[in-house]
C-alpha cells in the first residue's frame, strides 16, 4: 500500500493576516498539488489551513517547491503568501 504524504497548506495575505480559503482558492490548491502528484487525501478547509496529501511514489513536490508553485499561480500570485508545513 502507498503511503500518504501530507501537507498543511496556509494562506495569509501580504500583512501576513490568515486568509479564508474561500472555494476558488481551495481550486487553485488542488489544480496546483495534482500537477505533480496524485491526490489522495484532502481535508476539510479551517479558516486559513487546509490538509492535502499526496501519494509519496507519485509526488513530485518537497515543500519548498510547493510553496513557490502555489504562489506563482495566477489567483494566488502576488495576492497571497503560503506557509507550507509537514504534518507528522
Amino acid at each position: 500500500m502507498d503511503e500518504t504524504h501530507i501537507h498543511i497548506i496556509s494562506l495569509f495575505d501580504k500583512e501576513d493576516n490568515p486568509t479564508e480559503i474561500t472555494p476558488q482558492l481551495y481550486g487553485s490548491i488542488v489544480n496546483v498539488v495534482g500537477f505533480k502528484a496524485t491526490i489522495s487525501y484532502a481535508g476539510p478547509i479551517n479558516n486559513n489551513k487546509v490538509e492535502m496529501g499526496v501519494e509519496t511514489v507519485s509526488s513530485g513536490w518537497t515543500r519548498s517547491s510547493l510553496q513557490t508553485a502555489l504562489e506563482q499561480y495566477p489567483t494566488i500570485q502576488d495576492q497571497h503568501t503560503i506557509q507550507i508545513q509537514d504534518k507528522v
